[in-house]
């Protein structure tokens, strides 16, 4: 079972991860920036919320700290700096809007 942590600042994403991972077996696990790197290195995919003023920060603590799971992060498509920056950092960065509907399909290829 594929463990996808995630750290995210809205409850609508919040659900939709835990339920996609439900579904599709795997396992979802809440994290907040101070336990962030320490469950990360126990999952498959991490997923961060780009709009958290500290996201660029914990991106470079993932890499840093060698993480090794892909990161998959979401933010407001006019934010083209966190897109650039979250890139430099190894992260796939999407729009909200897209992240929603490729969730279940990046969730699928954990397994």
């Amino acid at each position: 079972m594929a463990t996808v942590v995630y750290c995210v600042q809205d409850l609508l994403f919040s659900s939709k991860i835990r339920e996609v991972c439900q579904r599709l077996g795997a396992r979802a696990v809440a994290a907040r920036p101070p336990d962030l790197i320490d469950k990360a290195k126990q999952a498959a995919l991490v997923v961060l919320d780009l709009r958290l003023p500290s996201a660029i920060a914990l991106l470079d603590e993932l890499r840093t700290n060698g993480v090794t799971a892909s990161v998959v992060g979401f933010v407001d498509h006019e934010r083209e700096e966190i897109f650039a920056a979250a890139g430099a950092l190894r992260c796939r960065a999407l729009p909200k809007g897209k992240f929603s509907s490729e969730l279940p399909k990046i969730i699928a290829s954990l397994s």
